[in-house]
């Protein structure tokens, strides 16, 4: 019996031990664009839409299938290629890690907001913006400091909860594998993005399956950084919001409120104006808030690795 439990305990604390190794490699190792396997499936997909939604012309119905489709060409032959090779590996852990880390990719993400508040504190608004438009789909080109201020913000929260909180949430559910396949549809869902007119029924069925997908994580991310930020603003702000708000505009709230600023607005992509509830806090982002930004995600990474710790913990007195 004791060593049944002792079975049980160390597969979900290896799980756990390597997770946290690649989160730490994530954050030290770089890893050029060129060289990720993500930019190479990017690249897939968008050669796929190339080929197969050439024409704007076919109905709504036939590009969502088109996009259905597309989703499962893509998918089924790195999901087949990647379990071959684990149901073969004798370190399967040591692949789970390799698989975690590919789809762990956020600290570009990162360094591009350091980028964004050196050159606006530097009073180099074109520059800063051209560093934003790397990020985000939104229109740049026009936005004051304030505005370039919040994009980045808002960029830099909610890639934390899709990019990187999700990816950890299906790895412990299904193992690198699972995060592997959920960061492939996050990516895809960004190359086919509905806010893109070319792929505004194409990239609907990737849009949804992503929105499943990443429902229970992000919501969870937005309780992991107020309760690591500040709880008692962010319930305010919660409070304060008129209506039923979006999934999105909640995250929003939550993130704003938490650091005690604005957040949502209307925001232009391709040419079209979006409006958007402003949410958060009453207080105008500055340059400053994006460090605030940064230090609330070290600080609600700090939080659930805690929580981390105190499961291995309750795993190992079961040994």
């Amino acid at each position: 019996m004791t060593d049944e439990l002792n079975q049980i305990a160390n597969i979900p604390l290896l799980s756990i031990a390597t997770m946290v190794v690649v989160m730490l490699l994530e954050k030290v190792i770089p890893w050029s664009a060129r060289s990720h396997p993500l930019t190479l499936l990017n690249s897939m997909a968008k050669t796929m839409a190339l080929k197969v939604h050439k024409d704007k012309s076919n109905s709504p119905a036939q590009q969502k299938i088109s996009g259905a489709l597309a989703i499962v060409v893509l998918s089924v032959p790195v999901v087949f290629i990647v379990a071959i090779v684990l149901f073969f590996a004798e370190f399967t852990f040591f692949f789970d890690g390799l698989l975690l880390l590919i789809a762990l990719r956020f600290q570009p993400v990162v360094e591009g907001s350091k980028k964004i508040q050196q050159a606006l504190e530097k009073r180099k608004k074109a520059l800063a913006r051209y560093e934003l438009s790397r990020w985000t789909l939104r229109e740049t080109e026009s936005l004051s400091e304030m505005g370039i201020c919040k994009a980045t913000i808002e960029t830099l929260l909610l890639r934390f909860g899709y990019q990187y909180m999700s990816v950890i949430f299906w790895y412990l559910i299904g193992g690198g594998i699972a995060a592997l396949i959920y960061r492939f549809i996050y990516e895809m869902s960004q190359t086919w993005n509905i806010k893109n007119p070319h792929y505004k029924h194409f990239g609907r069925p990737v849009s949804w399956v992503s929105f499943i997908l990443n429902w229970v994580p992000v919501r969870l991310t937005g309780v992991l950084f107020i309760v690591a930020v500040n709880l008692s603003k962010a319930i305010q702000a919660v409070r304060r919001q008129n209506g039923v708000a979006s999934g999105h505009t909640l995250l929003l709230t939550l993130f704003g409120g938490a650091l005690d600023i604005q957040l949502g607005g209307p925001a232009y992509y391709n040419k079209c104006k979006i409006r958007l509830p402003k949410c958060g806090g009453n207080k105008a982002p500055d340059s400053g808030d994006i460090s605030r930004a940064r230090l609330g995600i070290l600080q609600s990474l700090a939080v659930f690795l805690a929580m981390l710790a105190l499961v291995s913990a309750g795993l190992y007195s079961v040994r």
